[in-house]
């Protein structure tokens, strides 16, 4: 995955396309890392719940490859029951959803909740913070 230069593309569309670029990773097992050239700004950071299996900040494309293959390496399926929701506010977008996923250690399947607040500038993404209906599930999914 890489950066790229500023496009005129809405914030909404660009977030559509970092999920895309995440289903597409995930389709591939963590075999294939999309570009996601035109989408993340070079200050990208992923902001996850301490209380969650992925804590902290993931920084960067190669913070954000990290992130991914954790995930990756946690469930077999993951994805969102059906398309986000998004809510476009300027620069900020909120995308609901309901995620599905399945856990490779213990075999168990949970849904939950998801909401993600994605901010923009210079048109790029530049931060996503994502809020979990329930983490506790997700890590005792995990057997953790």
């Amino acid at each position: 995955m890489t950066t790229g230069q500023q496009v005129s593309t809405s914030p909404s569309t660009l977030l559509q396309r970092f999920h895309e670029a995440e289903g597409a990773y995930f389709a591939s097992d963590g075999k294939e890392f999309p570009s996601l050239d035109g989408v993340l700004h070079p200050d990208f950071v992923l902001v996850e719940p301490d209380s969650g299996p992925y804590g902290g900040e993931w920084r960067g494309v190669a913070g954000l490859e990290r992130f991914l293959r954790a995930m990756n390496d946690d469930w077999s399926e993951m994805g969102p029951q059906e398309p986000p929701e998004l809510v476009e506010d300027g620069e900020t977008v909120v995308a609901l959803a309901t995620i599905a996923a399945v856990s490779r250690s213990t075999g168990r399947r949970v849904t939950f909740p998801l909401c993600q607040v994605a901010r923009f500038r210079d048109g790029l993404l530049v931060e996503t913070r994502v809020f979990y209906g329930d983490t506790a599930e997700m890590n005792a999914a995990l057997g953790r």
